[in-house]
C-alpha cells in the first residue's frame, strides 16, 4: 500500500477504502471460526434434530412436528406428523445415496425420481452448510456481490460441484453466521420444472460441544413460504446406525 493510502487509513480506519476485502476462502475460514471452529465442525458427520411449526400443504397452512437425521454426505431420514382438520398423517422420507423411499401412514413406496433428485440437492446443500467441506478441491468457490437479507448485510459465495446444482451461501457480514442458502430443485407440482429454493437460519444458539446451530428455520420455494419452525432439539453426532437409512 502506498504511503498516501496508509495515511488515509490511519485517519479514517472505518472507511470502505480501508476495510479488508475478503476472498471466498477467507470468508469460509471466518465462518468456520464463528460456527465453532474447524476442529469442532470436523468432529461431527451429522446431526439429529426435532422441529415444530407450520407448513403449507395444497395451499393450506397446517401444523407439524418432525425429526431429522442426517449423515453426511448423502444420507437423510425425516419423519413428519402433519395435523390438518383434526387428522394426523405420518410421512417418512429416507434417502441413502441414490436410493430413496417414502412411507405415508405405514405404506412404503420408492421415492419418485423428481422428488429424489430434489432431496439429494437438499442433502448436498446441507452438507455444504457444515462449511468444512468447502475447503476441499471438489468445490469451486466464487465470491458474489454483497447484499441484504432483512436488516442484515450479508456476504455471499457461490459453490459449484460437478454432480449438483450451484448453491449460494449467505453469511452475516459481522458475525459470519450462515444466514441463508439458496439452490435449485425440481418442483413436482410444476411438472418437474427447476425452481429456486432457500433455507433461512435464525436465532443461533450454542450446543454444549461449542457448535453453533439455528434455533429457527424458514424454507421457501420460488419465494413462497413452505415451512417455518422452531428447533426444539439438536444433537450433533459423529455417526449414526446405517440401519436408520434402510427402506422403512
Amino acid at each position: 500500500m502506498r504511503a498516501s493510502s496508509v495515511l488515509l487509513c490511519l485517519l479514517f480506519p472505518f472507511s470502505v477504502f480501508c476495510q479488508e476485502k475478503l476472498d471466498a476462502k477467507k470468508l469460509i475460514q471466518n465462518a468456520i471460526t464463528a460456527h465453532g471452529g474447524e476442529k469442532v465442525l470436523k468432529k461431527f458427520r451429522g446431526a439429529e434434530q426435532s422441529v415444530k411449526g407450520t407448513m403449507t400443504v395444497q395451499k393450506q397452512k397446517v401444523s407439524f412436528t418432525g425429526s431429522w437425521a442426517i449423515l453426511q454426505p448423502d444420507k437423510l431420514k425425516n419423519e413428519l406428523s402433519i395435523t390438518n382438520q383434526g387428522k394426523t398423517t405420518t410421512v417418512v422420507n429416507v434417502v441413502n445415496g441414490k436410493k430413496g423411499w417414502v412411507s405415508i401412514d405405514g405404506q412404503t413406496s420408492d421415492m419418485p425420481k423428481t422428488i429424489l433428485e430434489s432431496t439429494r440437492e437438499e442433502i448436498h446443500a446441507s452438507h455444504l452448510s457444515q462449511l468444512t467441506p468447502l475447503l476441499t478441491k471438489e468445490h469451486k468457490l466464487e465470491m458474489l456481490k454483497e447484499t441484504r437479507i432483512g436488516e442484515q448485510n450479508v456476504l455471499a459465495i457461490r459453490v459449484s460441484h460437478k454432480e449438483f446444482n450451484d448453491v449460494d451461501l449467505y453469511f452475516d457480514k459481522v458475525a459470519y453466521y450462515l444466514v441463508r442458502m439458496t439452490y435449485k430443485v425440481k418442483d413436482l407440482s410444476r411438472g418437474g420444472k427447476e425452481v429456486p429454493q432457500s433455507l433461512t437460519f435464525l436465532d443461533y444458539r450454542k450446543d454444549k460441544s461449542g457448535l453453533m446451530y439455528p434455533g429457527r428455520i424458514e424454507l421457501r420455494r420460488d419465494g413462497a413460504l413452505l415451512l417455518e419452525g422452531k428447533v426444539t432439539k439438536f444433537r450433533p453426532v459423529k455417526t449414526l446406525d446405517e440401519k436408520l437409512f434402510q427402506k422403512p
